[in-house]
Order: structure tokens, then sequence, then C-alpha cells
């Protein structure tokens, strides 16, 4: 049992580092243990499953991540499981930023910023149920967010949810960007400004840690294109929309796009991330056709699609280098 549960943890764990490369972070190491520089910890070493890094948008240097991953069945989850597996992801991200141990066998001396922990805590089986692990996760006292570390849990429909985005995200990056007819296409992931007065906005190849979790995922794309008349240029908005299908839902991602100044394109394409069911796609249709009747400018090109849903298993499988 205890060799069966210690290959399913190396499965999630390399199925985790396969999806974050796949957004352009970079896998420094994991698989080690650490020397633990805290008495309050209670132990001698800490387990790295992964480390890996980016350069985010918002900072001067690049950004540091703890990668824990876990896999159970559903009947071995609960608050008292899921809060020992988050504590254990925030004790090593803790040692990290004080370990010489650390820097010498993982960050090799590079200035980085490390404040930033991902459990990814999949369920092996059916029986999955989303609001329930949710309510896991309210009941667990080490989250994201507070404190000067964050630790970001991610169960299967978040796994699902960065995996659809992922895939969509390239499809769009081979359908626009190469081609005979392209004759020059870019797309990134778009962040706006946080100052005031607004400064220019950051295009990036690499997802940020903060969008692994945002309702709101923007990007832009921008090719040039050979028509029966010479070229043509277009600027393309893009959201991925996790925030809700209903009436006020988009209406609240409307104004979003214009405040972050991406209603500034020819077009834009908003991707939802629904759960199935026949009621859910009325709602949307109906959102749509309201929000076209009060909202959206006419001279705008405006395209409401689902997402479509991945299976983060069979998809980071896939991704898997080994």
């Amino acid at each position: 049992m205890a060799e069966e549960e210690r290959n399913s943890g190396d499965r999630a764990e390399k199925r985790l580092i396969a999806l974050l490369k796949e957004f352009e972070w970079d896998f420094i190491g994991g698989g080690r243990d650490i020397d633990c520089e805290s008495r309050k910890h209670e132990k001698d070493e800490h387990g790295i499953d992964g480390y890996m890094a980016y350069r985010d948008p918002y900072l001067s240097s690049e950004r540091g991540v703890i990668v824990e991953s876990k896999s159970k069945q559903w009947g071995s989850w609960g608050p008292s499981s899921l809060q020992k597996d988050a504590k254990q992801a925030r004790t090593a991200l803790e040692c990290s930023t004080r370990s010489k141990d650390f820097e010498e066998k993982l960050n090799n001396y590079e200035s980085r910023r490390r404040d930033t922990a991902i459990l990814g805590a999949y369920t092996n089986d059916d029986d999955y149920d989303h609001e329930t692990f949710q309510a896991y996760v309210e009941s667990c006292r080490v989250k994201r967010g507070g404190g000067p570390n964050h630790i970001l849990i991610l169960g299967n429909r978040e796994l699902g949810r960065l995996a659809s985005i992922q895939r969509k995200y390239r499809e769009i990056e081979e359908a626009h960007t190469n081609g005979e007819d392209i004759i020059e296409g870019d797309l990134n992931f778009y962040y706006p400004s946080l100052q005031e007065p607004k400064a220019a906005p950051e295009r990036r190849s690499t997802m940020s840690f903060e969008y692994l979790f945002s309702d709101f995922v923007y990007a832009k794309l921008q090719k040039t294109e050979r028509t029966g008349r010479g070229a043509e240029t277009r600027d393309i908005s893009i959201v991925f929309n996790s925030a809700g299908t209903d009436t006020d839902s988009l209406e609240f991602l409307y104004y979003s796009l214009r405040d972050n100044e991406l209603l500034d394109a020819n077009e834009i394409w908003i991707y939802s991330y629904m759960q199935p069911g026949e009621e859910e796609d009325e709602i949307y249709e109906a959102a749509i056709d309201t929000l076209e009747e009060r909202i959206l400018p006419p001279e705008k090109r405006f395209e409401f699609n689902q997402l479509p849903k991945v299976d983060f298993k069979s998809y980071a499988d896939d991704l898997r280098e080994d």
C-alpha cells in the first residue's frame, strides 16, 4: 500500500509539473530533502516534490514556487487530511526561504522571490465532489492569500480548468500565429497595469501564479494575414472566464475588459468555463442576448464561446516527458 501511494504521488507530481511547464514555468529541481530550519516544525528535513520558477510580470525578479502533489481516493480526503498536506507545503516553503541547504541543492543562489507554494490535491476516482472539496479548503487554516506566504490548493475542478485554458491557448496559437496566410502572429497573456496612473501593460508568454486562481485570464493576439486585397492586421483581446455565465457575471466581465483597456481591439473573444447541462447553456445564451441589447458597443465584434473541458489526468499524462 505504501509503495502504491508513493507511485501515485509521483505520477501526480509529474502531471502538475508538466502542466506548469506548458505555461512556461522552468523546472529547477525536486525529489530532494532539505534541512529543517525551524524548531516549531518538529522535523529534521522537508521533502521538496518540485521547485519551479518563472519571470513574474509584476516583479523585478523571478518568482520561485514550491510544488507539492497528492493523489488519493475521495474517501481519503477530508478537512484533517487536506490540512495536513497544506501544512506540509507551508512548512517546506517557510524553511526554503531561510535554508542554506535549499539554496545550495535547488535554488543555486539565484535571486528569486519565494513566497508561494502550490498543492495539487487530486482525487483519482469518480467520487470527487467539488462543493464538498471547496468546503474542505475553506475549513483549512492554510489557505491562499494572507500573510507573507501564499498556498494555492488545486482540486480536480481547478486542475481541469487550467488544463482547459492551456489547451485552448495552444490551439489559438497554432491556428492564428502559423500558416501560409499568416504573415506575422503573436499570442501572449496580457497583464494590465496595477499602477496609478496607468503604466503600459505587460504581455508575456508565461502565466503568472495569480492567474492560476483568477476568475479572468486575459490574453492578446495580434496577427497580420494575407487577404485578397493585400494584408490585414487585427488585434484581438481574449479572456478565459471562470466567474459565471449569468447576466450579472457577464456584465461584470464586460466592465473588467473596459477598465483594463481590453476593448481597444478589433475583436473580443470570450471563453467561459461552464458546468455541463442544457440549463447552463440556456442561461449563458440568455445572458449574451441581454448583454448585446444593453451594453455591447455595436462597432465591436464579440465572440462568446464555451471553453471545452479537458480531463487533467489524461491531458497532463500526454505532456509528461518521462
